[in-house]
C-alpha cells in the first residue's frame, strides 16, 4: 500500500470525544501517511454536521456502508464497549483493516471470535493499547533489555482510575455499570497490564482482590445520584516469569497523593515512571532511574530517537505513535502491534484475574 492510507472513523464528532481529541490530531499530523475520508455517526444529521465542520468528504449513519465504501481502506471503531463485536464484524465483512478500541470486546470469547474472523479474512488488526507506544515505556524496555537495571527483582504500581470515585459527569457515566465492560479493571487497569507484561514479563501465579466502595456516585452535572456496581479498588500480586515478585493497586477517582508511580527494582538499578494521571495510556509520563553508585533517582531524558516529532503532546501522543506503527505495518513491514490475538490474551488475564479476585468486598 503505497498510496495514503484512507480513513474512516465510527463514532467521531466535531463535538467531543476521544477520536476528536486524540484520533483526528495523530491522522492530521501524519498526512503523509493517511488521509481521513469518512466517517459514521449514529444519526445523519450528526454525522452530515460533524463532516462539514471536520472537512470530511463522506458522512454515514449506516457502518455498513461505510465499511464497504472505496474511499476507506482502514476502519476505526471508537464508540462504546458493547457496540464493538458488531462494528468490527462489519469491517472485517467489507474486507477493510479495522483499527479497535481497547476493550476489544465485551469478554475472552468475544474476542476469540473476532480474532478468528479477522485472520479469516485476512486483514490487518489492532487494538488501541497504544502505551505499548509510549515513547517513555519504549525506552524503558530498551534499558531493561539493554542491562539497567540488572536482573528484575520487584516491582510495584499505585495508581489511580480518574474515574470510578465519588463523582462522574454525564458523558461517562456508562462507566459505572459493570455491565457495560468499561470499568476500572478493563480500561486504566488493562491499559497498564498490556505494557505491564510486555515491559517485565507475564505472570505465573497470581493473587487478587477487589473492593466497591461507592455504591452510588454523584453526577455532578445533574446533581443527582445514581448507582454504581463497577468496582473501585483492585489489588492484584504474584510472581513474574524470571521469578520477580509485583504489586499492583488500582482505586477509584483521584488521589492527593500518586495518581500513577511505578517502581521497578533490579539487582544493579531502578527505574521508576511516573504521572499525575492514573490512566498511562492517555497521560504525560515521567522517567527517573539510578544504577550502580547512584544514592537518588535522577530523571532520565527521552532520546529524541524515540519520538516522532510532528505528532501533538496531549492525548493524541501513544496514539499517534501506535498509528506511525500501523502505517508500516500496512505498507508489509514486520512491526510488531497490538492486535487481536495480543488483545485475547488480555481480555483472558483480567478474566483471570477477576475469577481470583472472587467476591466484592465493600461497605
Amino acid at each position: 500500500m503505497s498510496k495514503k492510507i484512507k480513513i474512516g472513523i465510527i463514532g467521531l464528532s466535531a463535538e467531543r470525544g476521544w477520536a476528536l481529541d486524540a484520533h483526528l490530531p495523530s491522522i492530521r499530523a501524519l498526512a503523509d501517511d493517511y488521509e481521513l475520508t469518512a466517517l459514521c455517526a449514529s444519526r445523519m444529521s450528526s454525522a452530515e454536521s460533524s463532516a462539514a465542520q471536520l472537512g470530511v468528504a463522506h458522512a454515514f449513519a449506516d457502518p455498513h456502508a461505510m465499511a464497504l465504501h472505496p474511499d476507506v481502506d482502514l476502519v476505526v471503531v471508537t464508540v462504546k464497549v458493547p457496540e464493538h463485536d458488531r462494528l468490527v464484524r462489519a469491517a472485517i465483512g467489507a474486507g477493510k483493516h479495522v483499527y479497535c478500541e481497547w476493550p476489544l470486546a465485551m469478554d475472552a470469547a468475544q474476542a476469540e471470535s473476532l480474532l478468528t474472523l479477522a485472520e479469516s479474512a485476512g486483514v490487518q488488526h489492532v487494538v488501541g493499547l497504544q502505551s505499548r507506544f509510549s515513547p517513555v515505556m519504549r525506552y524503558v524496555s530498551d534499558l531493561i533489555a539493554q542491562g539497567y537495571i540488572g536482573q528484575l527483582r520487584s516491582t510495584s504500581v499505585i495508581a489511580s482510575g480518574m474515574v470510578w470515585g465519588p463523582y462522574i459527569d454525564t458523558p461517562n457515566a456508562y462507566t459505572v455499570d459493570a455491565a457495560n465492560r468499561a470499568t476500572m479493571e478493563t480500561i486504566p487497569f488493562g491499559h497498564f497490564i498490556d505494557v505491564f507484561g510486555q515491559t517485565l514479563g507475564a505472570f505465573t501465579d497470581l493473587s487478587a482482590m477487589r473492593g466497591r466502595f461507592y455504591e452510588q456516585v454523584l453526577q455532578v452535572d445533574s446533581g443527582s445520584m445514581i448507582p454504581k456496581s463497577a468496582n473501585d479498588q483492585l489489588l492484584v500480586q504474584g510472581a513474574l516469569e524470571n521469578g520477580a515478585l509485583a504489586s499492583i493497586h488500582f482505586r477509584g477517582g483521584t488521589s492527593r497523593g500518586a495518581n500513577f508511580y511505578w517502581e521497578i527494582n533490579g539487582s544493579e538499578g531502578d527505574l521508576v515512571i511516573t504521572s499525575p494521571m492514573g490512566q498511562m495510556q492517555l497521560a504525560p509520563l515521567s522517567l527517573s532511574g539510578g544504577r550502580g553508585q547512584d544514592t537518588a533517582l535522577t530523571t532520565l531524558p527521552i532520546p529524541a530517537s524515540y519520538i516522532q516529532a510532528a505528532i501533538p503532546e496531549g492525548y493524541s501522543w501513544n496514539v499517534g505513535h501506535l498509528y506511525v506503527a500501523l502505517a508500516r505495518r500496512l505498507r508489509g513491514v514486520d512491526i510488531a502491534l497490538p492486535d487481536f490475538r495480543i488483545a485475547l490474551a488480555n481480555h483472558r488475564l483480567i478474566e483471570r484475574i477477576e475469577a481470583a479476585a472472587g467476591v466484592t468486598s465493600g461497605t
